[in-house]
C-alpha cells in the first residue's frame, strides 16, 4: 500500500479527521507513521494495512516533539473526594489538571455525606453528594482541550442515601449537562427489586446494619445511625424511577458493580480497589487508575470469507508489547503524582477492537444470530489468550507489574480462559507484565477514519440521506450507503443487500446483551456499547433490559432511545433554514400585514383528535401569522391560541424563523407519545412540535419568495434534515449517533468523547 493518506483513510471524512485531529506540525502520512510506531516495524505495518490504531490521544500525543504538556492516556479515574470541603475542591482541581493534559475522567461520590446530615460548619446540615455535581461539570465544561471539552463520568453507590436524587439529577436538564451519570448497582439491590423487598441506604455504604433497627424504620427517612446514616427505601420504586428516566432521559447508566468487582485478574488481590469508571465507562480503574487504549480493527483480518486466526494472533502480540512501551514511555507524562504512581503499581492496558460488525457481513453472517455468537467466541477467545501469554512472555524478559500477587491464576478471569497448565505454572513463577488487559471502547473517530464499524456495535444504519448545496445553491438529498454497504453495490450494482446486512434498527435488544454478555467473557476490563432504542420503546421494554442484562453478566449497559429529551439537549443549533428577518424591531400589528395574505392549511392528528393549522403568509413571502382550529373533540383550544399568538408575536418581531422552529419542535406531551407508542398513526409529539413541523413545511416552499407570483398548491417538501441521527453541533447534520456511551458523526467526525 502507498503511503498516501488519501489511500488510507475512509474518504474526504476519513482524511479530515487526521488532519484536524491527528496530524501535527505538518507532518506528512509516512513521518506520522514513523512517529507513531516509535521503532515498531509490525506495528507500523499494521497501522499502514489499517489492521491496528491506538486511541486518540496516542495518535495525537504520542513521541509528539512539541513543548506541550499532554498525555497518552484517554482516561483516568480521579480518587474520589473524601468527606471534606477541601478534599471535594482538591478533587475539582485534579480534573481540572487532567482535562488541561486531554484526559477524560470519572469520579465516584459514594464517599460524601449525605443530604440533610449533620455538619459542624454555619450550614448545619450537608447539602450532599448531589450537590457537588453541577461543580464538576462546570470544570469539565470549562477546560478546553484543544478545541474540545473534557469527558466526566460521576458515579453514586446504590446504597447511598443520596441514590435517590442522584438519579434524578439529570432530569433537570438545566443542570449537569457537561457529564455523564451512572448509578452503581450491586446483586442485593437487584434481587430486591425483582422480589419487590424493602433495601437499605447507608453512609458509609459499607456499614453493617441490624435487621431488627431497619424494621422499624419508617420509609425514605434519613437516620443517624452507628456514627453514620441509614434509610429505608422500596427497592422497586427507586429502580422504576432510573428506568423512567432513562428511558425519558437516557441517563444515568447503570454498573452493575459486583460483577466489576468480581470478574477481573485482581478478584483475589487484597490491595487493589476499584475506585470508579472512565466516561464512557468501559475502564474500571481504581483510584488515579489509567490506560492507554488501542483497537483492531476485525475487518481486516477477513480473508476469501474466513477469519485468519494466525494473522489475528500475530497482531495481538505486536500490539500488546507497542502498549507496553507506549506506557513506559507515558509514565513521567500524566498529570497527577497519583496517576504516575498508580500507573506504575498496575500497569493497566486497554487492547480492544473495532469493525465487528464489518467482520460479520465479510464472513455473510447476522450480527446477533447463533452463528455470530459462535465467531465471537472463537475470535475473543484468541484475543484474551494471546494477549496474557503475550503478558507473560514479558513479564519474563521485563518483570512482572510491582503488585502481582501469584494468586492471579485463581483469579475469575483467568481461570475462565482455561489456560494451558504449563502456562498457569510459567504465570504463578514469573507473573504479568500487566494488571489489566482487555477492553472494548467506543473508537469512535478512529473507527470513522477507516470507515468501518465502531467498537463492538452493529452498523448504526446502513444508508444515510445526505443534504448536499449544489453549485445553484439549491440543496438536494443524496443516499448515501455506510462504507462496506457502499463496496457490496460497488461490485454487485443490481443486486439488493443481502439479509446480513442488518443495521442497529433491525437488531433485538435481546441479542445484543447476549452478543454483549459473551464478549465479557473474553475481557477482564468492560465494555462501552449502547443499545440503540426507537421511540416507540416502553418503559416496561428498559426495564427487561436492566434485568436482562444483569443476570446475563454484564458489567454495565447503555440505552438511547430515540426521541428522549436528550436529543434536544444535544442538539446545540438548528441549520439555519431562513434568516431573513424584518427590519423594524417593533414588531408590526395585523392592520399593518396588509390587506391580502396567502394562507395554507394543514390537517394534523393529534392523540386528542384533528388539529387544523392556518400559516398566512405576506407579498414578501414571510410567515407573519398562524391560526389554528380542532376538531369537535380535539385538544384544548385556549392553550393553543396562546401558542399561537405568541408564535405570530415572535415572527412578526423579527425573530429568525428556524428559531421559532426549534423552540416548538421537541415539545413533549405524554399522550402523544403513549399513542404512537401504541402505534396510532400521530402527526408530531405534541401540538407545538406540529406547530413547528409546518412551519418548517412551509418555510421550504416559500423561502422569502413573493407567494402571489404562480402559486401551486402546497405540496410535501422533503426536509433538509435527515432521520438517522441527531443533529450534530459542528456540521448540523442529522447524523449524530449514539454509539459506544459516545457520539459520533458521519458527516463530519464530530465525536463527543475523543
Amino acid at each position: 500500500m502507498k503511503e498516501k493518506i488519501e489511500q488510507w483513510a475512509y474518504g474526504e471524512l476519513g482524511t479530515t479527521i487526521w488532519e484536524k485531529k491527528y496530524r501535527q506540525n505538518n507532518e506528512t502520512f509516512s513521518e506520522w507513521l514513523d512517529r507513531l510506531s516509535i521503532g515498531h516495524k509490525e506495528v507500523r505495518q499494521l497501522i499502514l494495512e489499517r489492521k491496528f490504531l491506538p486511541a486518540g490521544r496516542i495518535l495525537s500525543n504520542l513521541n509528539n516533539k512539541s513543548q506541550r504538556k499532554v498525555t497518552y492516556s484517554n482516561c483516568y479515574v480521579i480518587a474520589p473526594p473524601e468527606d471534606n470541603l477541601v478534599s471535594i475542591f482538591d478533587c475539582a482541581g485534579k480534573l481540572a489538571q487532567t482535562y488541561a493534559y486531554g484526559g477524560g475522567c470519572g469520579v465516584d461520590l459514594s464517599e460524601l455525606r449525605p443530604n440533610g446530615s449533620v455538619v459542624n460548619n454555619a450550614s448545619k446540615t450537608s447539602s450532599g453528594s448531589v450537590s457537588f455535581m453541577d461543580l464538576y461539570s462546570q470544570v469539565t465544561n470549562t477546560i478546553s482541550q484543544n478545541g474540545r471539552r473534557g469527558a466526566l463520568m460521576i458515579s453514586l453507590d446504590v446504597r447511598h442515601p443520596d441514590a435517590g436524587e442522584f438519579v434524578n439529577s439529570k432530569a433537570n436538564t438545566d443542570k449537569i449537562n457537561y457529564a455523564n451519570i451512572s448509578i452503581r448497582v450491586n446483586n442485593d439491590f437487584m434481587t430486591a427489586v425483582e422480589k419487590d423487598l424493602d433495601f437499605i441506604q447507608k453512609y458509609p455504604c459499607d456499614m453493617v446494619v441490624d435487621a431488627k433497627e431497619a424494621k422499624k424504620m419508617d420509609y425514605d427517612i434519613l437516620y443517624p445511625y452507628n456514627d453514620g446514616y441509614i434509610k429505608k427505601i422500596r427497592a422497586k420504586q427507586l429502580f422504576q424511577t432510573l428506568v423512567h428516566n432513562n428511558w425519558a432521559f437516557a441517563e444515568p447508566g447503570i454498573l452493575y458493580w459486583d460483577k466489576i468487582e468480581q470478574y477481573n485478574m485482581l478478584n483475589n488481590n487484597k490491595k487493589f480497589k476499584y475506585s470508579g469508571v472512565n466516561p464512557c465507562a468501559e475502564e474500571p480503574l481504581p483510584s488515579g487508575g489509567s490506560c492507554l487504549l488501542g483497537s483492531i480493527n476485525l475487518a481486516e483480518f477477513v480473508v476469501n470469507h474466513q477469519v485468519r486466526f494466525d494473522n489475528l494472533a500475530m497482531a495481538v502480540r505486536a500490539v500488546v508489547c507497542y502498549l507496553n512501551d507506549v506506557l513506559d514511555l507515558g509514565l513521567p507524562l500524566h498529570p497527577l503524582k497519583e496517576q504516575q504512581e498508580s500507573v506504575k503499581k498496575w500497569r493497566q492496558i486497554g487492547l480492544g477492537t473495532m469493525g465487528l460488525a464489518d467482520m460479520l457481513i465479510k464472513l455473510g453472517i447476522t450480527y446477533g444470530s447463533k452463528e455470530s455468537i459462535a465467531v465471537i467466541e472463537e475470535v475473543y477467545a484468541c484475543i484474551a489468550k494471546t494477549a496474557v501469554e503475550t503478558s507473560l512472555e514479558l513479564a519474563k524478559e521485563k518483570g512482572a507489574f510491582p503488585e502481582f500477587s501469584p494468586n492471579l491464576t485463581e483469579s475469575s478471569f483467568i481461570k475462565n480462559l482455561n489456560l494451558p497448565a504449563s502456562t498457569i505454572q510459567e504465570i504463578k513463577k514469573y507473573g504479568l507484565r500487566n494488571s489489566q488487559l482487555l477492553t472494548c471502547a467506543p473508537t469512535g473517530s478512529i473507527a470513522t477514519m477507516l470507515g468501518v464499524s465502531t467498537g463492538v456495535e452493529p452498523i448504526f444504519a446502513m444508508s444515510y440521506t445526505r443534504t448536499t448545496k449544489s453549485l445553484k445553491g439549491k440543496e438536494e438529498d443524496f443516499q448515501v450507503f455506510t462504507p462496506i454497504a457502499e463496496q457490496f453495490k460497488a461490485e454487485h450494482p443490481n443486486q439488493p443487500l443481502p439479509d446480513y446486512f442488518v443495521d442497529s434498527s433491525q437488531i433485538n435488544y435481546n441479542d445484543r446483551i447476549d452478543i454483549q454478555a459473551t464478549l465479557q467473557k473474553y475481557i477482564d476490563a468492560s465494555i462501552s456499547s449502547t443499545i440503540n432504542l426507537p421511540e416507540e420503546t416502553t418503559e416496561e421494554d428498559v426495564y427487561n433490559i436492566y434485568f436482562n442484562a444483569w443476570k446475563k453478566g454484564l458489567k454495565g449497559v447503555t440505552i438511547f432511545r430515540s426521541g428522549c429529551e436528550r436529543d434536544a439537549i444535544l442538539t446545540v443549533g438548528k441549520k439555519a433554514v431562513n434568516t431573513c428577518m424584518f427590519d423594524s424591531i417593533i414588531p408590526p400589528t395585523r392592520d399593518d400585514l396588509g390587506d391580502v395574505l396567502v394562507g395554507y392549511s394543514f390537517k394534523k392528528k393529534t392523540a386528542c383528535g384533528s388539529l387544523y393549522i392556518t400559516i398566512n403568509v405576506d407579498s414578501s413571502g414571510h410567515i407573519v401569522e398562524i391560526f389554528t382550529n380542532t376538531s369537535k373533540h380535539g385538544t384544548c383550544q385556549a392553550n393553543l391560541n396562546g401558542q399561537t399568538r405568541m408564535t405570530s408575536l415572535a415572527l412578526r418581531a423579527g425573530i429568525k424563523v428556524d428559531e421559532v422552529i426549534d423552540q416548538l419542535q421537541g415539545i413533549r406531551c405524554s399522550s402523544c407519545v403513549r399513542a404512537k407508542a401504541k402505534g396510532e398513526k400521530i402527526d408530531g409529539i405534541s401540538c407545538p412540535d406540529i406547530l413547528g413541523t409546518c412551519i418548517e413545511t412551509l418555510q421550504h416552499m416559500v423561502d422569502g419568495h413573493n407567494p402571489f407570483i404562480g402559486r401551486t398548491p402546497l405540496q410535501p417538501i422533503e426536509t433538509t434534515h435527515t432521520d438517522n441521527g441527531l443533529e450534530c453541533p459542528s456540521c448540523h447534520k442529522k447524523t449524530l449517533q449514539a454509539e459506544g456511551g459516545c457520539f459520533i458523526c458521519t458527516s463530519c467526525g464530530y465525536s463527543k468523547c475523543e
